[in-house]
């Protein structure tokens, strides 16, 4: 069984832990450093398995700064100096590639394809998704990879 208990046994479960346990023996503690975004309780293990290994984790989000500051702490043990989100001052801009947003840690693309348990919003991700199988990345899926999603 996985060390990660909402997530099925596969190739990316084990690469995060091994990736995790790795840099507990070679990274510095003061250059361990993980950034996510707020995908929801998802990312909860993967962040305790992080700080368990010496990491300090930080929260990047599109949601309101202000907001998300004052509920990361409950949500995900983040505290609100390590949140960074929009403000006022920020603006959506639609590109040539649709304005699809790569969400990367480790380097790892993460996929939400479970329509049944969560969202399906792939399209959009082409580029980078193509990209990650290209330079190696992990791709994490949310059909292959989470046993629970939302527990």
């Amino acid at each position: 069984m996985s060390e990660l208990r909402s997530w099925n046994d596969t190739e990316t479960t084990e690469a995060i832990v091994a990736f995790a346990e790795g840099a507990a023996q070679t990274v510095p503690p003061e250059e361990r450093i993980a950034v996510f975004d707020n995908d929801g309780t998802l990312w909860c293990e993967k962040l305790r398995r992080l700080e368990a290994h010496g990491f300090t984790c930080f929260i990047a989000s599109d949601g309101s700064r202000d907001f998300m500051r004052t509920v990361t702490g409950e949500v995900y043990g983040i505290p609100p100096e390590r949140v960074v989100g929009s403000s006022f001052g920020l603006e959506y801009v639609d590109d040539e590639h649709g304005g699809s947003l790569a969400y990367l840690a480790q380097p790892d693309v993460f996929v939400h394809d479970d329509p049944a348990r969560e969202f399906d919003y792939v399209k959009g991700a082409e580029t980078a998704l193509d990209r990650a199988r290209r330079e190696g990345w992990t791709v994490v899926s949310v059909k292959d990879v989470w046993a629970t999603a939302f527990a």
